[in-house]
């Protein structure tokens, strides 16, 4: 089945992960953010700690108990873990031209 998501706008968008500390999968996850994200400048990144108000929301207020949570433009992706070449594909998305 296709993905039915509408395309990312290339002009913002933002990828959040709550993350505990001592999390080993949340630091797996920082390193490969550190490869990837340099090839998509406009996505914003944010850290977000689980114990705060927003971790609370993007983890617990969705019935999700494992960290790192990884979300994009307020969709989850993943729980946990991700392969690069799925990350790439997720934050490869393009909205197409407005004008068009």
């Amino acid at each position: 089945m296709a993905d039915q998501r509408p395309p990312i706008s290339r002009e913002h968008a933002v990828l959040e992960y709550v993350s505990t500390s001592g999390c080993s999968d949340c630091r797996s996850f920082e390193g490969l953010l550190e490869r990837v994200h340099p090839d998509y400048p406009w996505i914003e990144v944010r850290a977000v700690a689980a114990d705060s108000t927003r971790g609370m929301d993007l983890s617990i207020g969705r019935g999700i108990l494992r960290f790192p949570v990884i979300v994009f433009d307020d969709d989850v992706i993943a729980v946990e873990s991700i392969a690069e070449a799925d990350l790439r594909s997720v934050l490869g998305r393009e909205r197409a031209d407005p004008a068009s």
